[in-house]
């Protein structure tokens, strides 16, 4: 037995070494890890730290559930709940929907259900500076625009 004494220290370094190794391996890998993240947080932090407001940031938002307005058609629904197909996508315009007018209106016949559907719900509607032109029944003109938030006609508007 006297003999294997030094095996049993060789044997019990090696063990003690594995060990130490794999914490150090550990370690460099939970610091890579939490670096990684924090460089995540960091990237999150700073998209959200622009000095723009959530309704500036949506004037420029072309994706998501926001609804492009394009037609007089697709302006008479908006809050009706159906389902209809823009530019490849269908979209169910909806009440609680952020929706975004894409160009100037036309709209020949009568606006106000819409626009008192925008103005009694929780619809948030952009314009990009676009007018919606109504031309009513009596052939009066009323504009609707983004200063009304497209709920209240004007008679007139300012170029």
């Amino acid at each position: 037995m006297k003999n294997e004494n030094g095996a049993i220290v060789i044997y019990v370094s090696v063990a003690c070494l594995f060990l130490v190794i794999v914490g150090i391996a550990s370690f460099i890998s939970l610091s890579n890890k939490q670096s990684a993240q924090l460089d995540q947080l960091k990237q999150i932090e700073d998209a959200y730290d622009t000095k723009t407001s959530m309704e500036e940031e949506y004037k420029t938002y072309n994706g998501g559930e926001i609804i492009p307005i394009n037609t007089s058609e697709q302006a008479l629904k908006i809050g009706s709940n159906e389902e209809i197909y823009i530019s490849g996508k269908i979209y169910t315009l909806g009440l609680d929907n952020t929706y975004i007018i894409k160009n100037d209106i036309k709209i020949n016949g009568d606006f106000t259900k819409t626009a008192n559907i925008i103005k009694n719900n929780n619809i948030l509607i952009h314009g990009n500076g676009n007018i919606i032109e109504v031309t009513t029944a009596s052939g009066q003109k009323e504009y609707y625009t983004e200063d009304t938030n497209y709920s209240e006609p004007q008679t007139s508007i300012s170029e």
